[in-house]
């Protein structure tokens, strides 16, 4: 009788587990419905949460969980959406978290250790989600070798269709100054688009963890910032491409700088863990993390000091000299 009461009850867990993950998804595509639906509107970020939906669903049922919301999305965007929609679903959210999801619940055994651990380190899943824009980055120069000049010149061209529409507001000097800006800025759009890509699914995962722990659905520990530390290749992976977007030929050196701004990202969060580390030694650490944040919110371009503390930081170790007492990082 308690033999047929427990496979009743997995049974009873499966179907919940089933209907959970495809609630999931079809939460996650009307987000998205909504959220282009308004694309003028303030109600356009309601994009940056959609695929929240699908890593609650990855991270609190597990891996095959995320894999059904992700289908579950892509079935209702397909029943009811124009074929574009479900397209720049699949690539923006479905597959992506569909990825990370499983490597989130993917069970580890740490060197030294005899319990498994669910899940990869911070560092290594850092790591995974930078690579996913890598990918579609030269996946798309490649769809775009046919064009002349590729995709920096359809990104020219369509930053200088906007000057052009711009042009009447202003006069002819402050529109060459606007299109030698928008031309620089194009070399970059493709690492600029990947740090908004990447911070938004950061924030995914976090916010995802959070609310699973506050129902207690959660099946892998906390995410801790000051535990961060990426794969020590990832350097030499920054290094390479740099170098060659430094001195290749075009289109390699477009290609090359941009894949190496968007692989040395995870070293700007090693290097806050470092900060969020030292701050933590502090009596009034809190109060150091408030005004240093609000002192890259005014000069941005001190994150490429950040970062070059996160690489120096792979060697000297810095966080294994500071000695917390309190943990001034709130783990998510």
């Amino acid at each position: 009788m308690n033999a047929v009461s427990a496979t009743q009850a997995r049974w009873l867990t499966r179907v919940k587990h089933l209907v959970a993950a495809i609630l999931a998804g079809a939460v996650s595509a009307s987000l998205l419905v909504v959220a282009l639906s308004h694309a003028e509107t303030a109600i356009f970020f309601v994009a940056y949460i959609v695929s929240i939906p699908l890593y609650m669903a990855a991270m609190g049922i597990g891996a095959l969980g995320g894999l059904i919301a992700s289908f579950s999305g892509m079935a209702s965007l397909l029943a009811t959406q124009p074929l574009n929609i479900p397209f720049i679903y699949a690539f923006s959210y479905a597959v992506p978290a569909t990825i990370v999801g499983a490597l989130v619940m993917f069970t580890r055994k740490p060197r030294g250790e005899t319990i498994p651990v669910v899940g990869l380190s911070e560092g290594h899943l850092l790591t995974a989600i930078t690579v996913y824009p890598c990918l579609v980055f030269v996946t798309v120069v490649g769809l775009t070798m046919s064009h002349p000049g590729g995709l920096l010149a359809l990104t020219t061209e369509a930053f200088h269709a906007i000057t052009d529409q711009l042009g009447s507001h202003f006069s002819a000097d402050q529109v060459t100054l606007l299109k030698s800006i928008l031309d620089r800025l194009a070399l970059v759009t493709p690492a600029l688009a990947a740090y908004a890509w990447i911070i938004v699914n950061i924030m995914a995962v976090g916010l995802a963890q959070h609310a699973l722990m506050n129902f207690k659905w959660n099946k892998r520990a906390p995410f801790r910032l000051q535990e961060l530390q990426v794969p020590v290749p990832l350097i030499y992976a920054v290094a390479l491409t740099g170098v060659i977007g430094s001195f290749a030929p075009a289109p390699f050196d477009y290609i090359d700088s941009n894949l190496s701004l968007i692989l040395g990202l995870p070293f700007m969060f090693v290097g806050f863990a470092v900060v969020h580390a030292w701050a933590a030694t502090k009596p009034r650490g809190v109060f150091f993390l408030i005004a240093f944040y609000a002192l890259i919110s005014l000069f941005v371009w001190l994150v490429l000091l950040v970062a070059l503390l996160g690489v120096i930081d792979q060697w000297a170790h810095f966080r294994q000299r500071f000695t917390p007492t309190k943990p001034t990082t709130p783990t998510l």
